[in-house]
């Protein structure tokens, strides 16, 4: 990211700065219609280690935590997303992986 000239891979960032100021973002989890999940999967794939976690234990966290949460349990997380600049950060495909919705 740090070589990128334009920023490419960053986009994932630019959405989180966005949305954490949208008019209809609501503070209260319980009036939530949808859920962005601010995990930033190209940053993270792109720096891997960093503070002594890799890409893939932040994502294991991340799932872990997910499947505890009570409003990801509601509908299945499919109220929940996020944004990733590039898809090939956690491979071509998805499907048959714990990450598969």
């Amino acid at each position: 990211l740090i070589y990128s000239p334009h920023g490419e891979g960053l986009q994932e960032v630019h959405v989180y700065n966005r949305l954490k100021e949208h008019p209809q973002r609501v503070r209260d989890p319980a009036q939530a219609n949808a859920f962005f999940l601010p995990i930033m999967e190209y940053t993270s794939w792109k720096v891997h280690t960093c503070n002594g976690q890799t890409h893939e234990e932040r994502f294991q966290l991340a799932h872990d935590v997910l499947k505890r949460s009570k409003y990801f349990k509601r509908f299945g997380g499919n109220d929940h997303f996020w944004v990733s600049s590039k898809s090939h950060a956690f491979g071509p495909d998805l499907v048959g992986t714990q990450y598969a919705n």
